[in-house]
């Protein structure tokens, strides 16, 4: 679900009074930074999401496109859906491309691999499967990522155990441009994806470096790749320890004015962020049993990341306050690591609690949407998933 941002047409209409710095950003001269807003306003609608999956695209007026059911993609809003678009392919990753148009990838009826376009209207502007490496049966799409321009990247693997990684390339018209096998032993269970528009791709992977009773240690790396797929850089792996009762979550990685990448799930968090050279700028872990690196962090769990076109970095994820305990949140971090006062969602839906966000993605016309789970009723009961604009 990672991309670079694409900011065009980002404005001052996201609530509140706190700005970056800057003129304007360095993707679109059109955007006036000093007036991009940075501090984030409550929830401005929620709706029950029948999916669990993560995946989500913003779209102008604070809507959004998500999984509606296992074969659909939906656009939603304020005043409800707003069109509903059902494949006989299996789509399983979303992604933004300019000009408010969604990528959908998957697998088609037949195997193999599946990408599509949607328009902002639900339009099925273009659909294709792709050729399959010469000598390879089997190459499911893991991560699909965007950039700014348009350009295609999907990280996927073939072949038995030790499997091969590539990253593929393609075109908004669906066609090959090209890819590449990168380092295999480096890629763990999870990894999240993104590129920029110098036509370089970002992973951001956790491989287990240790277990404990009740808790296991990761270590999220993130590696760069040039389009002709030498390896950029890697960078110093963070480490941060989760409890076993908690399943990991899929990393994520987006490129703004830093790369940032995070990992984590309901019991611990790694959040970095990378120069455009895999220097590390600053650290933020909040580790199961240890606690946190520094007071900022300790009263968050952070699941979400997605670059601001104007410095920094939105997150998402749980604030704990003082005599309500955790509730979902999203806020702005400093390109110095600064942390933004938060937007806890203090209503309910339905009559459940806003207990995550898991996702957050940021529109062309600068608003934001997001994915996340309610508090069960009783605390037994299966998870509700809920998606909502601010």
């Amino acid at each position: 679900m990672g991309s670079a941002t694409d900011s065009a047409g980002a404005t001052s209409e996201t609530a509140g009074s706190e700005t970056t710095d800057g003129e304007t950003s360095g993707g679109d001269p059109g955007i006036k930074c000093e007036e991009f807003a940075t501090e984030l306003p409550d929830l401005a609608w929620a709706a029950t999401h029948d999916d669990t999956r993560e995946e989500l695209v913003a779209l102008p007026g604070g809507h959004a496109a998500y999984f509606a059911k296992e074969h659909s993609v939906a656009r939603v809003g304020p005043d409800g859906v707003v069109w509903s678009h059902t494949f006989d392919e299996w789509p399983f990753h979303l992604a933004p491309l300019p000009g408010d148009r969604i990528l959908v990838a998957g697998i088609p009826t037949e195997g193999g691999q599946w990408l599509a376009i949607l328009s902002a209207d639900g339009e099925l502007l273009a659909s294709a499967t792709p050729p399959l490496p010469d000598g390879v049966d089997i190459a499911p799409l893991v991560e699909v990522a965007t950039s700014a321009s348009g350009m295609i990247y999907a990280l996927t693997f073939h072949g038995q155990p030790p499997v091969t990684w590539r990253i593929e390339i393609f075109d908004d018209a669906l066609t090959s441009a090209g890819g590449f096998a990168i380092d295999s032993d480096r890629i763990g269970p999870s990894s999240g994806l993104a590129a920029d528009d110098d036509g370089n791709a970002y992973v951001a992977t956790i491989n287990g470096i240790g277990k404990d009773t009740g808790s296991q240690t990761w270590r999220l790396d993130v590696l760069s790749y040039a389009a002709d797929g030498a390896l950029r850089w890697a960078s110093d792996g963070v480490a941060f320890t989760t409890s076993t009762s908690s399943t990991y979550e899929v990393p994520e990685v987006s490129v703004g004015d830093q790369i940032y990448a995070i990992a984590g799930n309901n019991s611990a968090f790694a959040l970095q962020a990378l120069t455009r050279d895999g220097a590390v700028a600053w650290t933020k872990v909040h580790t199961f049993g240890k606690g946190a690196t520094d007071p900022e962090v300790a009263d968050h769990f952070l699941h979400a990341v997605v670059a601001s076109p104007c410095g920094g970095a939105f997150v998402g994820g749980r604030t704990n306050l003082d005599g309500i305990g955790g509730r979902a949140s999203a806020f702005h971090i400093g390109a110095d690591g600064s942390f933004g006062e938060a937007s806890v969602f203090l209503g309910t839906h339905e009559g459940l609690n806003h207990r995550e966000t898991v996702g957050i993605a940021l529109a062309s016309d600068g608003r934001m949407t997001t994915v996340g789970r309610l508090e069960p009723e009783p605390v037994d009961d299966p998870v509700v998933w809920w998606v909502g604009g601010l």
